[in-house]
């Protein structure tokens, strides 16, 4: 488990021994699922989507920008463009 000093999480000995690995499988494995996080978000971002953003190539940009939660915005276009 992970030892709290303060406001800050100090890594496990588990994580430590991850971080040394050279492989992605080696990393997993080594990985303490049980400690505590070391960051985490306290706050969630929101994002609209529109007909700006309803392509797959800007969903997975929002995502990777930190979106965690979608609203959709159906007040622009048609019922037929709704569905689309």
């Amino acid at each position: 488990m992970a030892a709290r000093t303060g406001s800050t999480v100090s890594p496990s000995t588990g994580q430590l021994e991850a971080q040394k690995q050279t492989t992605t499988l080696s990393h997993m494995c080594h990985l303490d699922i049980d400690s505590m996080p070391e960051q985490y978000r306290k706050t969630s971002i929101i994002c609209t989507i529109g007909p700006k953003t309803n392509s797959v190539a800007k969903l997975t940009e929002l995502y990777h920008a930190g979106m965690s939660i979608v609203r959709m915005n159906f007040s622009h276009g048609s019922y037929e463009v709704r569905l689309s």
